[in-house]
C-alpha cells in the first residue's frame, strides 16, 4: 500500500468518525447547547419572512389606532377585537409555515447537520415562533396601549393592554407546533389552512358557551381579554352589549379565565411534545 492510499483510508476512516459522532450526539441528545441550537434558528431566519410578518401584522393595528386615537380622539375597543380574532391567529399560522419553510427549501440539511438532537431542533423552532408571536403582539398592544395614554382618550390601561397581549400569546400557542408539523409533513396550504380555519371555527362557535370555552384555546383567546379590553368576542363593546349570562361570566376574570389559561398551557406542551416526538422519529428514520 503506497502513500497515497493509506492517506486517502484515514481521510475515510477520519469523515465515518465525525458522522459517528454526530449521530451519536443527535440520538443521544449531545453535541450543541439547546441555547446554541435556538441562537442557530434565530440567526438563519434574522432576514427572512417571519420577522417581516411579526412586524407588519402589528402595524396595521397600530395605524388604525393611531388614526382614531390622535385624528378622531375615540377608543373603538372592536378594532383590538378584530385584530385579535382574525389577524393574530393568521399571523401565527403564517409565521409556522415561513419558520418550516426556510429549511424546507435547503432539505433540512443545513438544520439536521447540527450536532443536536433532532426534539433539540424541533423545540427550537417552536421557540423561535413563539418569541415572534410575542414580540408582535406585545408591540401591537403595546403601542396602542401608549398611543391611547398620550391622546388621553378613555380606553384600557397599558397593564389591561399587556396582561391581555400575553393571554393571547399562550391562548394561540396551540397553533405552532400544529402548524410546523402540518407544513413539514404536508406543506404550506395544509400547514396554514388547517390551524387556521380550526381556530376561526372553534373560536366562533363556541365562545358563547360557558362550558365548553375554558376548555378549548380558539374560544378562550376571544374570551380572555373581555374584561381587560372591555369588548365582547363578536366586536360589540362591553357596556352596549345586552345583558345575558355570558356576558356576565365574561365581564370578569374569575375560574373559568383561570381555567382557560391552564388548558392553554397544556394543549400548547402536549402538542409540542408529541410533534417533537414525531419529528425525531422522522428524522432518526
Amino acid at each position: 500500500m503506497n502513500e497515497r492510499n493509506a492517506n486517502e483510508l484515514v481521510q475515510q476512516d477520519t469523515a465515518t468518525s465525525d458522522d459517528r459522532v454526530v449521530t451519536k450526539a443527535r440520538t443521544r441528545g449531545g453535541g450543541i447547547s439547546f441555547g446554541r441550537v435556538l441562537a442557530a434558528e434565530i440567526m438563519k431566519g434574522r432576514s427572512a419572512a417571519p420577522r417581516r410578518m411579526a412586524l407588519a401584522f402589528p402595524l396595521v393595528l397600530i395605524v388604525i389606532v393611531a388614526c382614531f386615537a390622535f385624528g378622531l380622539h375615540v377608543w373603538m375597543p372592536s378594532w383590538i377585537n378584530y385584530w385579535y380574532v382574525l389577524l393574530l391567529p393568521a399571523m401565527t399560522a403564517l409565521i409556522s409555515v415561513a419558520v418550516v419553510n426556510i429549511d424546507g427549501k435547503q432539505q433540512w440539511r443545513t438544520t439536521l447537520s447540527l450536532p443536536a438532537a433532532p426534539v433539540l431542533v424541533w423545540w427550537a423552532k417552536i421557540v423561535y415562533c413563539l418569541l415572534l408571536v410575542g414580540l408582535a403582539t406585545l408591540l401591537a398592544l403595546g403601542l396602542s396601549a401608549v398611543m391611547v395614554a398620550v391622546s388621553g382618550v378613555q380606553g384600557p390601561s397599558i397593564v389591561d393592554f399587556v396582561v391581555s397581549a400575553l393571554m393571547l400569546v399562550l391562548a394561540c400557542s396551540w397553533m405552532i407546533p400544529t402548524g410546523l408539523a402540518l407544513t413539514a409533513r404536508f406543506g404550506v396550504l395544509v400547514g396554514f389552512g388547517l390551524p387556521y380555519m380550526a381556530d376561526l371555527l372553534a373560536s366562533i362557535t363556541f365562545w358563547g358557551n360557558r362550558r365548553l370555552w375554558p376548555f378549548l384555546p380558539p374560544a378562550a383567546m376571544i374570551n380572555l381579554p373581555v374584561p381587560f379590553m372591555k369588548v365582547m368576542p363578536d366586536g360589540v363593546p362591553l357596556e352596549t352589549e345586552d345583558n345575558s349570562p355570558i356576558k356576565a361570566a365574561l365581564s370578569v376574570f374569575g375560574g373559568q379565565s383561570l381555567t382557560a389559561l391552564v388548558v392553554c398551557l397544556v394543549w400548547f406542551l402536549l402538542l409540542s411534545v408529541l410533534t417533537g416526538i414525531w419529528f425525531s422519529r422522522k428524522e432518526t428514520n
